[in-house]
C-alpha cells in the first residue's frame, strides 16, 4: 500500500514536471515572438516558465468565471502542449547550454548542485503528504473545491474566501484535473522555482564578481 502511494506521488510529481516543461515552451514562444533576448540559459528557462504560468493562470481565471474550468482545462493544456511542442528545438538548445555550463563547474560546485537537487527531490516527495493543516483543509483547498462544485460566486459563509488570489488558481487547476496530489505538486513547483531562481541569482552574482 505504501509503495502504491509512493508511485502515485512520483506520478504526480512527473506530471508537474511535464507541466513546467509545457509552460517553459509557452514562455519561450512569447520570448521568440517578442524578440526578448536573455543570454543566460538558466534565467531564460526560469523566466519562460514564470511567464507561461502567469498566462495559464489568467486564462484559468476567465474559464472559472464562465464556469467552464473543467472542460476548458484540458483544451487549454492541449493548446499549451502544442505551443511547447513547436518550441522544443529552442528549449533543447537552452538545456544543452545549461548542461555544458554545469559541466565546466568545479568539483565542489558540482557537489553543492547535486545536494541542492537532492534536497529539492526530497522536499518534493514530502510536499505530497496528505493535508493536515487547518488553513489548507478549511480555506486554501476548501474554497476551490466549493467553487468547482457550486460555480464561481461569492461564498459568504467562508469570509476568507474573498482573500483568494492568483496562487489559488493553481490549486483550483489541480483539483479541476481531479487530483489533490497535482494541486500539492503545483504548490511545490512554486517553491522549487523560487529556490532555483535564488540559486541562479547567487551564481550569476558570483560570476560577475572580480
Amino acid at each position: 500500500m505504501i509503495w502504491i502511494e509512493f508511485l502515485k506521488t512520483l506520478g504526480a510529481l512527473a506530471g508537474v514536471g511535464v507541466f513546467s516543461l509545457i509552460m517553459a515552451g509557452v514562455g519561450s514562444g512569447l520570448f521568440r515572438r517578442g524578440k526578448v533576448g536573455i543570454d543566460d540559459p538558466a534565467e531564460y528557462l526560469l523566466c519562460a516558465i514564470a511567464i507561461g504560468v502567469i498566462l495559464f493562470e489568467l486564462v484559468c481565471f476567465f474559464l472559472a468565471t464562465a464556469d467552464l474550468l473543467r472542460p476548458g482545462l484540458w483544451i487549454l493544456l492541449c493548446a499549451c502542449g502544442l505551443i511547447a511542442f513547436l518550441e522544443m528545438a529552442a528549449l533543447r538548445e537552452r538545456t544543452r547550454e545549461l548542461r555544458l555550463r554545469a559541466g565546466g563547474q568545479s568539483g565542489a560546485a558540482k557537489i553543492v548542485c547535486g545536494l541542492f537537487l537532492l534536497t529539492l527531490s526530497f522536499e518534493g516527495v514530502t510536499a505530497m503528504a496528505p493535508l493536515t493543516g487547518s488553513d489548507a483543509m478549511h480555506y486554501h483547498f476548501a474554497v476551490p473545491r466549493l467553487m468547482l462544485s457550486q460555480g464561481w460566486h461569492p461564498i459568504f459563509f467562508i469570509t476568507r474566501s474573498f482573500l483568494t488570489g492568483q496562487g489559488h488558481l493553481l490549486i483550483l487547476t489541480g483539483l479541476g484535473l481531479g487530483s489533490e496530489r497535482i494541486a500539492l505538486g503545483f504548490l511545490f513547483l512554486g517553491g522549487a522555482l523560487a529556490a532555483l531562481a535564488a540559486a541562479c541569482r547567487r551564481e550569476k552574482s558570483c560570476r560577475l564578481q572580480p
